[in-house]
């Protein structure tokens, strides 16, 4: 463990890379040095970061270190940091004993290595005295006479060899003296030096030109005696320099710290002793508020005993999560999930923790958005098959009783019992239909309309049945952009709208429908699973009713879910709604508060065509006496449709799967005039069944018949060229007019 803690809060970065350089490990210093993340370098290649003019060098490093035991590669290298910024990086790094992998650290000498280079043209005169010694030595008797010296020494203070021969140590004296940018300071500091030859000094010199020496001196003794003064000068201008860089850099770091996305903060002892402006922002307190609140007081109380746990396992050294979530309590009361990552440091000679929190409040929206999104689609996919396989079965009783009624007048025994079972059925098929619309199968005729003509038609039909306690107030955007749309599903949407909002209203209220063109935004879109950016219409309609609690908008949207008393709703209102917006390409958002009303907000993508208006339908004609091929699985569906076309003089063959009707096409392809093709049958599908129909005859008419929509997989089948399309369940006359359509056409 303290192995662990020294390479993972060592300053350099400590890699494990097998010998094609692929990282098997990387210390948390990467992220500082490279920017990039721990679990971002794992399994990476270090040579897709590597400069390509170091590659060579580098690869060539690392195969005698791999080759040679106990051998070092030592190398400086350039790497890419994540930014794409290029970092002048040290490594050092060995071979693993027993293993294929070489363990190294490295550190980051950008800096230094920029300024080596900035230097070398300046300091290339002096690079030979400098590899000796980087002082200047000189040494003197305790009255100042010049006992020795180094070549160093002549260059700082611009001395020639022969004025040091001639034996002028006054004149050397008078001229370091006036070389000085304090000569004062500087008389002052040299009396020290000789008036207490037997005692170290250090003193700085500034001179004239700008250069700054450090003065140290040291008395040289044989025995007690004092014989002599070593003074050493070393010209510190460039550590100066270099101290003023890292002050500037350090402000950098503090530049960094405090515009960081993510607050920074040191715990310690409770309280946060250090802390940047984002952590300030993020809690929604004040600094000095921050330094006297103890931490747990801003975590959720059912939280709070959860961090104090892995706070105190840390501070005594247990095994925790570095990296966990929670929630805290801003200022105004308003709750943020955060993410921190914590790791153990020391501060003014105390344990502390240095923390990073990080809001992830939009990412836990999302989060559930995402989950709610997936719920609703499994029992989407539920209610759709069961609302398909429902859709056979009233295909049989709708279509039987539609045809006995066919066959009847009315004033026969039987025949309120069948228009009752009809009613029935139809009653049923609408049920199934709602539920298709949920899962996104039902019935779509997509063009452009304007939605604000959705409202005025709607509200024509509500005005006419809502209380006179309910007021409907309508703000509709005059130029608003059309929608591709099928204009009953709206309609139904919006009249579902309007009824629970009547039905939330007992006592009266107002109901408020209003539509306006609104583009959403890249931000909006992230914040939201099912959103797009770009331009929407969007249909808002409010109520000041009984609202809802946060539990039930949750689930409003589900099937047969409904607060309503027991007979006063079937629960599939809203989640047709859902649906149908969902189809459209849309989204559909509920806010409500108990007491305060609830609000609706549809958004469909604007379209901007021309409004499509809908052409009354004519007549169906019926009868006639062609040969038509009917394929379905379904025998009841299978019979009924026999039963249908030949009562009104059409000739039947019937078979119930794909397989049987290409053998009958086989035989008869020149006498078929038509065929009716289930989409969803065993043995082989309607799909494959249509495209083997078609190579045997590229002009074979054929109407697809489901019970899901004309949009999805039926409409793939009519792009290829199927040529009518008829929904289960079926009326006779429905079934007639399509045949005819389709033989005539």
């Amino acid at each position: 463990e303290h192995f662990r803690m020294l390479i993972e809060n060592a300053l350099d970065a400590i890699v494990i890379v097998d010998s094609d350089l692929t990282v098997l490990y990387e210390s948390p210093s990467v992220e500082r040095i490279l920017g990039h993340t721990q679990e971002e370098m794992l399994g990476k290649a270090w040579l897709e970061i590597i400069h390509p003019d170091d590659t060579e060098r580098v690869m060539e490093a690392v195969a005698r270190a791999m080759q040679e035991s106990g051998a070092v590669m030592t190398e400086a290298l350039r790497c890419r940091r994540k930014d794409g910024s290029w970092r002048t990086i040290e490594a050092s790094g060995r071979r693993i004993p027993g293993e294929d992998a070489l363990i190294a650290n490295y550190r980051d000498i950008t800096e230094r290595k920029r300024a080596e280079d900035e230097l070398a043209s300046s300091l290339s005169l002096l690079s030979a005295t400098l590899e000796s010694t980087p002082d200047g030595i000189l040494v003197v008797d305790p009255k100042g006479g010049i006992m020795n010296f180094n070549r160093k020494f002549l260059e700082m203070w611009g001395i020639s060899e022969e004025m040091i021969a001639s034996g002028e140590d006054f004149e050397i004296r008078m001229k370091m003296l006036n070389l000085a940018k304090y000569p004062e300071k500087t008389v002052e500091e040299t009396r020290k030096l000789y008036d207490h030859p037997e005692r170290e000094s250090f003193a700085v010199l500034e001179l004239k030109d700008g250069r700054i020496f450090e003065r140290y001196s040291k008395p040289q003794k044989i025995g007690e005696r004092t014989v002599g003064i070593v003074v050493a000068f070393r010209d510190v201008t460039e550590s100066k320099r270099v101290e003023d860089a890292l002050r500037g850099s350090e402000e950098k770091y503090r530049l960094l710290v405090e515009n960081a996305n993510d607050a920074i903060f040191i715990l310690q002892d409770g309280v946060m002793k250090f802390h940047n402006s984002r952590t300030v922002k993020l809690i929604g307190r004040s600094a000095d508020e921050l330094a006297r609140t103890p931490f747990p007081k801003l975590i959720h109380p059912d939280d709070r005993e959860f961090v104090e746990g892995i706070y105190r396992g840390r501070m005594e050294g247990k095994e925790v999560p570095n990296t966990y979530s929670f929630r805290i309590i801003g200022k105004a009361g308003e709750i943020l999930s955060v993410q921190i990552n914590t790791v153990l440091i020391v501060w003014e000679e105390k344990p502390a923790a240095l923390g990073f929190l990080r809001d992830i409040t939009l990412q836990k929206r999302l989060e559930a958005q995402l989950q709610h999104a997936q719920k609703m689609e499994s029992i989407g996919t539920l209610a759709g098959g069961i609302a398909h396989d429902f859709n056979n079965i009233l295909g049989g009783i709708l279509g039987y009783a539609s045809f006995m009624k066919n066959k009847m007048t009315e004033d026969h025994a039987f025949y309120g019992y069948v228009d009752t079972i009809e009613s029935g059925a139809i009653r049923a098929s609408e049920l199934t239909s709602q539920l298709l619309a949920f899962a996104r199968g039902g019935r779509f005729n997509i063009k452009p309309i304007s939605l604000n003509r959705i409202v005025e038609e709607t509200l024509t039909i509500v005005s006419r049945t809502f209380d006179k306690s309910i007021s409907i107030d309508t703000r509709l955007q005059a130029d608003l952009p059309t929608v591709e749309a099928d204009a009953g599903q709206l309609q139904q949407v919006l009249l579902n709208l309007c009824v629970n909002a009547r039905d939330a209203m007992p006592a009266g209220g107002t109901l408020t429908i209003e539509s306006k063109a609104k583009t959403i935004t890249p931000d909006f879109a992230r914040a939201s699973v099912d959103a797009e950016s770009g331009p929407y219409v969007v249909l808002t309609v409010t109520d000041t009713g009984m609202g809802m609690d946060r539990e039930t908008a949750e689930r409003v949207f589900e099937p047969f879910f409904t607060t309503k008393e027991e007979g006063k709703g079937t629960g599939l209102g809203l989640s047709m709604a859902y649906g149908v917006i969902k189809n459209h390409g849309g989204f559909l958002l509920v806010e409500g508060e108990l007491g305060k009303g609830a609000t609706f907000e549809i958004y469909l993508p604007a379209s901007g065509k021309p409004e499509l208006r809908e052409t009354p339908a004519t007549d169906a004609p019926i009868g006639g006496d062609e040969l038509i091929l009917v394929v379905d699985d379904e025998k009841a569906i299978r019979e009924l449709a026999r039963e249908m076309l030949d009562s009104f003089g059409y000739r039947v063959i019937a078979v119930e799967n794909g397989i049987e009707a290409i053998e009958v096409f086989k035989e008869r392809a020149d006498d078929i005039d038509l065929v009716i093709l289930d989409m969803v049958m065993p043995k082989m599908g309607g799909r494959e069944t249509f495209l083997k129909l078609r190579e045997m005859s590229p002009a074979v008419k054929v109407i697809l018949s489901t019970g899901y929509s004309q949009v999805g997989r039926a409409q793939e089948i009519l792009d290829e060229g199927v040529m009518g399309f008829i929904q289960k369940p079926y009326q006779v006359n429905t079934l007639l007019a399509t045949v005819r359509n389709v033989l005539e056409s």
